[in-house]
This record gives C-alpha cells, sequence and structure tokens, in this order.
C-alpha cells in the first residue's frame, strides 16, 4: 500500500518542468478552495463511516463514536481516538492492546496535530493541503490498520490535483480487451492543456514510470536519470509513445498507473488505466 504513496514522494524530489518563460500561477500560494473544502469534509465523513462498520471486528474501536470526529480550525472534519485497555502486564497481551490514531486534512501550513511519533504527513501542493495524522498500533499483533483507507482517500486528492496540471499523462490500451497469452500495449500520451508552450522530455524509460496492479514495473523512481534533452510542447500538441506491457496467463483486470517525472510545483503528471485480460 505504501508503495504508491513512496512513489508519488519520490518522484516529485527528483523531477523539475521548464516552461517558456512567463508568469507561473502555479507557483503563487493558495488558500483552500470551497470546492476543495468540499470534497476533504465528504472525504472524512466517509473515512468515518468505514471505521465505524469495522468496529464490530476490532475490540481497540470498541469506544470509537461520534465524539471523536470533530472539525479543525480549517473546518474540516477529523478523526482522533485513543484505545487504553483496561487490563495490565501479561494479562493485557493475551486480551487487548493500547491503540490511537489521527487524521484529518490539513492546509499546507497548518497542524491539526502536534508533532509526535508514528506521524505521516502526504502533501498535495496544488490544492494546498495534505493528509496528516498518525497511528500508534502494535507491530506484529493484528490491530485496525488505517493506511488502506488513508491510500484510497488519498487517491481521490490527487485524481482532484491532476486536473489542476498544465500537462496531462493518458494510458490508451490498444484494443478493448487482450486475450490471455496474448501482448498488451498501451499508448502513452504526453499532452499540454494549458495555454502555454512549455519546455518537455521526451517519452522513454528514463522519464517514465509504471506501476502495474501496485508493482513496479520497468525502472523505479529512483532509477534512470532523465536526461537534459528537451523540446517545445505547444499549447493543445501531444506526444506519443506506444509501450508493451507482458503477457497475462490468467483472465483478469490489471490496472495501470504511469508517471511523468517532470515535477510541476512538487506534483508529476500521471495516468491510469483498467485492462482486461479475457480468455481467448
Amino acid at each position: 500500500m505504501r508503495r504508491w504513496f513512496a512513489a508519488m514522494m519520490i518522484l516529485a524530489a527528483v523531477s523539475s518542468v521548464f516552461f517558456i518563460p512567463m508568469t507561473d500561477s502555479l507557483s503563487q500560494e493558495m488558500a483552500i478552495e470551497p470546492e476543495i473544502l468540499e470534497i476533504s469534509n465528504k472525504i472524512m465523513q466517509d473515512l468515518f463511516a468505514e471505521i465505524k462498520a469495522a468496529q464490530p471486528e476490532f475490540k481497540e474501536l470498541a469506544n470509537f463514536s461520534d465524539e471523536n470526529f470533530f472539525k479543525n480550525a480549517q473546518g474540516i472534519y477529523t478523526i482522533q481516538y485513543q484505545y487504553t485497555p483496561k487490563t495490565e502486564g501479561a494479562e493485557q497481551m493475551q486480551q487487548e492492546l493500547p491503540y490511537a490514531m489521527g487524521i484529518t486534512i490539513d492546509g499546507l501550513d497548518q497542524w491539526t496535530f502536534p508533532p509526535r511519533k508514528k506521524m505521516f504527513n502526504y502533501g498535495f501542493p496544488l490544492l494546498n493541503v495534505k493528509i496528516s495524522g498518525y497511528q500508534e498500533k502494535h507491530p506484529i499483533r493484528t490491530q485496525f490498520d488505517i493506511n488502506p483507507l488513508v491510500k484510497k482517500y488519498g487517491q481521490i486528492l490527487a485524481d482532484e490535483q491532476q486536473k489542476l496540471m498544465p500537462l496531462t499523462i493518458t494510458v490508451e490500451p490498444t484494443q478493448p480487451s487482450f486475450s490471455t497469452r496474448e501482448q498488451v500495449e498501451v499508448d502513452i500520451i504526453l499532452r499540454n492543456v494549458s495555454k502555454r508552450h512549455m519546455y518537455v522530455r521526451p517519452l522513454n524509460k528514463d522519464t517514465l514510470y509504471f506501476l502495474i496492479d501496485d508493482q513496479f514495473w520497468g525502472t523505479k523512481p529512483t532509477e534512470g536519470a532523465p536526461k537534459e534533452v528537451q523540446s517545445i510542447l505547444y499549447s493543445g500538441e501531444e506526444i506519443h509513445m506506444r509501450y508493451r506491457i507482458g503477457v497475462f496467463q490468467q483472465p483478469q483486470t490489471i490496472h495501470i498507473m504511469c508517471f511523468y517525472r517532470m515535477g510541476i510545483s512538487g506534483v508529476n503528471p500521471f495516468g491510469k488505466s483498467e485492462v482486461s485480460i479475457v480468455k481467448p
């Protein structure tokens, strides 16, 4: 689960983008827009509902209630919860264990939770927000894990952020479906959807990075330093590259994410697609 977030963070750190000189509005400091506040609150409400639904399965969620759901200083819902077992010592290890979690969506420069161990922060700079929180659980014993929900709802913010990007990446399968043992091919399309002309790097193994069903494919974020070979991609234009993804032996649906290693205000363009593998 952390692989997706790790890819996003590493790519942001090692990438840069170059524009034909003009004012870069993306770099200007932004307040949280009302639409993003609304999306953030919907995310937190849905996340709260999922935790409540999981409550019967986990002893440590026994006391989780509406009292653990409130708004932070930015007006965004926040979840904060702590469970302390009544038993102690060896008896505790056989029964229940302490647990704590907190999660919210903050402005980039705001902090609902003070610094502490086990904190996480995943930023979305073009939206001027971050998912911020912490979780304290036993490293071995099975307890409720907030991380899959962080990934699930973080993807919603990541998708929303892509709408503000001047460059977009599209992943288009070359046919509606592929048979088992048939080579899967996709077209990667880089488009300049802004009103500006931009310097871009070519589409190749050094500038593209893939996750297929959340697994690395091709180069990884830390491999293949992009060469400084640039060309101008004019407003409204696009460039293409066809990739062979591989052959699959079983019918299934594969999920592809393609990242382009050129950061814009710390954000990398990415595209997603699903490919159906069917029996011949």
